[in-house]
């Protein structure tokens, strides 16, 4: 079939659609370059084909058929687990750092106030008559107690920071979750026969939203054949499809945390209209149960394993109540030892040095100057019986090194405590106290060395999670990424297609009126 001046105009217009296109999706690329998670677009022309518009049967026609979104779904999966891990272990170390330099600092350092207190002891010993002398080691004393309720309260206070953030993390979640079931529902609405497949910018929506829930809270991520996403913590689905369920926080206390999985329907069974529980994600801080005569604690459980919320479980569960037992180990082992030393006589106590602060009924702070019952423990074996985790754990010992009658916090030196406190000390005694320098050289080495060598693993995985990640999103960038000046290129060539498809339409409708006025004057 000939091309007749219909098929050309036909051709022309369809030319003409097809360069607006590729001119529309080169100006979002170009706008979006600069847009987190915005994937590269193209537009996909076809030639020698009937235009949708088409008013003739030949095959000279140009038509859009589509829009190609360039993303490769595996690797934005590994990508999406990747900040799981990689928002984990930054986490840790964001939430740490303060406590890392702390640790580091002399001027705060309870090995170096141990040490000066056991100096001092010595110099006592030496003249125990001496006011220089008796000063000295009092001001030594209370530093040391200084030092240990004030690294103490810095641990309560990243410990409360901490819980804070945790509550954000899984507020912020909450939000996320049914902005995702909408998402899910735009592209069921874009996906029915009859429509084209879901706009990019919804696509591009849904993958940001995935990326901070894993951000947030680790979990898995599942993208179905038809585009919409389901994502699960703990096997259980916060969002599945249209529907979004909820974090609730049953018990938020000093010592419990606990996490549940809530969904917005009405549980039937129940006439108080509360919600049909999915599941439990967390249970820090179990009771104490009994089971066949002997008294147990179950260890922490937790479903957030990856993320900011999983490193927040990470801190809570784990890192800081290492700490605390140790700290409190060392300082009622302290307390104990330093306060039971005799005098020359082998039967005279001294002037108990150290105690607890409590108050009294009559609002007044008191000292507790009598120490639990510790038996001959070591710091080491209080910390492993007071940890619910060991094997070796004891009920009673961890009732003491964790209870909130010795709490570290409020540890003091009885000397300057009150004001009528008069130190009888001789040097027997005082060469005594100074001798027991090295049964706390080994628990103080390992209160740092474990904070320490914590830490630094946390900065080796951070540093290997920053290179995986960049590793992914170069190659994501490879893929999805747009490059400004193949975008230039693209709409130079767009433009002359839209110049040479309107030069041909002109022409064609000036032979047209030529024809036309040719016929008229016949």
């Amino acid at each position: 079939m000939g091309v007749n001046n219909i098929s050309i105009i036909n051709s022309a217009y369809s030319a003409l659609e097809v360069a607006s296109a590729g001119m529309t999706v080169t100006s979002q690329n170009v706008a979006g370059s600069s847009i987190d998670g915005f994937t590269r677009r193209q537009s996909n022309s076809i030639i020698s084909h009937r235009a949708l518009n088409s008013w003739d049967f030949g095959n000279t026609a140009f038509s859009v058929e589509g829009f190609t979104r360039y993303t490769d779904r595996l690797l934005d999966a590994q990508l999406r687990e990747q900040k799981s891990k990689s928002s984990f272990t930054a986490s840790l170390l964001q939430t740490v750092k303060g406590l890392d330099t702390s640790m580091m600092d002399p001027s705060s350092s309870i090995a170096e106030a141990m040490s000066s207190f056991f100096n001092a002891a010595g110099t006592l010993a030496s003249n125990t008559s001496s006011t220089t002398n008796i000063q000295d080691f009092a001001a030594k004393a209370t530093q040391v107690a200084t030092r240990i309720s004030t690294f103490t309260e810095t641990i309560n206070l990243l410990g409360e920071s901490t819980r804070l953030n945790l509550t954000a993390i899984l507020d912020e979640a909450n939000a996320i979750a049914p902005a995702l079931a909408r998402i899910n529902l735009d592209i069921l609405t874009g996906s029915v026969p009859g429509n084209a497949t879901p706009a990019a910018d919804v696509l591009d929506e849904r993958d940001r939203l995935l990326t901070r829930l894993q951000d947030l809270l680790g979990g898995k991520t599942i993208i179905h054949t038809d585009g919409t996403a389901t994502f699960q913590i703990g096997g259980m689905a916060l969002v599945d499809g249209q529907v979004a369920n909820h974090f609730v926080n049953t018990d938020v206390s000093t010592s419990a945390f606990n996490v549940q999985l809530q969904s917005e329907n009405i549980d039937p069974r129940y006439s108080d209209g509360r919600k049909v529980n999915i599941g439990y994600l967390s249970t820090e801080g179990a009771s104490l149960t009994t089971v066949t005569g002997s008294a147990y604690q179950s260890a922490a459980k937790t479903a957030f394993t990856g993320g900011q919320a999983g490193a927040a479980f990470t801190i809570l569960t784990d890192f800081i109540p290492k700490i605390q037992r140790q700290v409190s180990a060392i300082a009622l082992v302290f307390a104990r030892d330093v306060n039971a030393v005799k005098q020359k006589d082998d039967t005279t106590g001294i002037t108990p040095i150290f105690g607890y602060k409590n108050t009294s009924t009559s609002g007044l702070s008191v000292i507790t100057n009598a120490s639990p019952d510790l038996g001959s423990y070591t710091v080491n074996q209080l910390v492993d019986m007071a940890d619910r985790k060991s094997a070796n754990y004891n009920p009673l010992i961890a009732s003491i090194v964790n209870g909130a009658a010795w709490n570290p916090a409020l540890f003091v030196s009885n000397i300057n405590f009150g004001s009528n406190t008069v130190l009888s000390i001789d040097s027997t005694a005082a060469n005594a106290i100074e001798k027991r320098r090295n049964s706390f050289s080994t628990p103080l080495s390992l209160l740092t060395n474990n904070v320490a060598s914590t830490i630094s693993s946390w900065k080796a995985q951070d540093k290997a999670n920053i290179s995986v990640a960049t590793q992914l999103q170069n190659r994501k960038e490879s893929v999805s990424g747009v490059n400004l000046d193949e975008e230039a290129a693209n709409l130079v060539k767009f433009q002359q297609l839209y110049g040479a498809a309107s030069k041909v339409m002109q022409t064609a409708n000036q032979m047209f009126a030529t024809l036309l006025s040719a016929m008229n004057a016949a």
